[in-house]
């Protein structure tokens, strides 16, 4: 597949435990062609909240499974859409993720 979208929170503005488990991950990064990209809808939340944490935890962790993460916020509501592009054969594991937390726009 060339993408795979994910709807990746549930009624708190988390995300469900299941889509960052390591295997649903691994098997995102399966299906995904070379250079593909895994796409997530997120509830941002407000700076120090815990779906922002989440949602920080959730990058850091398509980072390491499916390849380097680049976030547009979405004013309203206060969602946050990330996409992950599937790396080309090399690893970036213990690198800093492209997008750290201060690109998450604080609402």
């Amino acid at each position: 597949a060339a993408v795979v979208f994910l709807d990746a929170y549930d009624g708190e503005g988390n995300v469900p435990e299941h889509l960052v488990s390591p295997a649903f991950l691994d098997d995102c990064a399966a299906v995904v062609a070379p250079g593909g990209v895994v796409v997530a809808n997120l509830f941002n939340g407000v700076d120090g909240s815990v779906p922002r944490a989440n949602v920080m935890a959730f990058a850091a962790a398509l980072d390491a499974h499916v390849g380097p993460v680049t976030s547009w916020p979405v004013e309203q509501p206060v969602n946050v859409v990330m996409a992950a592009r599937k790396r080309k054969g090399t690893s970036r594991k213990g690198t800093e993720i492209r997008f750290p937390r201060r690109e998450l726009r604080n609402t």
